[in-house]
Order: structure tokens, then C-alpha cells, then sequence
């Protein structure tokens, strides 16, 4: 992985786009897309603007990468954990995603701080890539979660 990019690794970017995408979208299309904006009006069920906000980071595969640009947010795939886990810096997931090439974007978040009051935030899982603790959002908290994203975007 390359430092200071939402890109994970060139190998993986082009696999993904030799696999071929659903939907007809390419990897590169998206680096770099703001895909949610609620910066100006607040997170659904708010009023105003959201001062006090956390950024959050999580590397994808291809498929989690289709979903999330054909429909902005986070869904659980049923096949593994039943839980979206999240990094507090982009350096550490990017770490991250070295041990696993299928990973080919970092996707920031950007939720009101509060909201983290409702999530587990562990600082034991992987402790040598996260230092600064892994934040776990739960099925049952996913679509609080969801509808609290300020800002949801591919990082380039």
C-alpha cells in the first residue's frame, strides 16, 4: 500500500476491474467521491449543523466498495461478522489492508461524535496496527449509524 492514498494497492485495483464490476462501475470512477453530504443540513432527524464530528476509516473489498457506491452507506454481507469495523485513522487501516489484497479503497466516514457513545470502541483487537482502537458498529446499531453519516466518501 502507498502512504496518503484511500488507494489500497494498484495489483488489487486492477484485478478488481479485470473481474469486472456490478452495475458497470470501475474502481477508478469512484476514488475520490463524496457519495454522502449531510455537512450542511445535519444527519437525518437533526437540526442544524453538526459541530462535533469523528472521521472513521474502513478498507474494502470490491464487492463491499459496489455496494457502497450503488447505495451510500453500510450494509452487513451476511457472510461474515454481523458488525462493520472502523479505524480511527486512515494509516492504520492502510496498515491494515496490507495483510489482505482484496482490499482496494479506504472509505472515510465522517458521524457525529456523539454516536460513538452507542458503538463498542475496543482498544485489544490487533493492537499493533490499531493503536488508536477499532470501533465496532453492530447490526443493530448499523442503521443509526447509516442515517448519522455526515459525510461518506472514497478516498483518492
Amino acid at each position: 500500500a502507498r502512504q496518503g492514498t484511500g488507494l489500497v494497492d494498484d495489483a488489487a485495483r486492477q484485478a478488481a476491474n479485470q473481474a469486472g464490476l456490478q452495475g458497470g462501475n470501475s474502481v477508478d470512477r469512484g476514488m475520490g467521491q463524496v457519495l454522502i453530504d449531510r455537512t450542511k443540513q445535519g444527519a437525518q432527524g437533526t437540526s442544524g449543523f453538526v459541530d462535533d464530528t469523528v472521521d472513521l476509516y474502513r478498507v474494502v473489498n470490491i464487492d463491499e466498495y459496489n455496494q457502497i457506491v450503488k447505495n451510500p452507506g453500510f450494509e452487513l454481507s451476511g457472510k461474515f461478522m454481523e458488525a462493520k469495523q472502523f479505524g480511527f485513522t486512515e494509516a492504520e487501516v492502510l496498515q491494515y489492508a496490507n495483510a489482505d489484497i482484496g482490499k482496494v479503497a479506504v472509505v472515510k466516514t465522517t458521524v457525529p461524535k456523539s454516536m460513538l457513545e452507542n458503538l463498542d470502541i475496543s482498544n485489544t483487537i490487533d493492537t499493533t496496527i490499531f493503536r488508536n482502537g477499532v470501533v465496532t458498529v453492530h447490526s443493530d446499531k448499523l442503521k443509526a449509524f447509516n442515517d448519522a453519516i455526515l459525510l461518506l466518501e472514497v478516498l483518492d
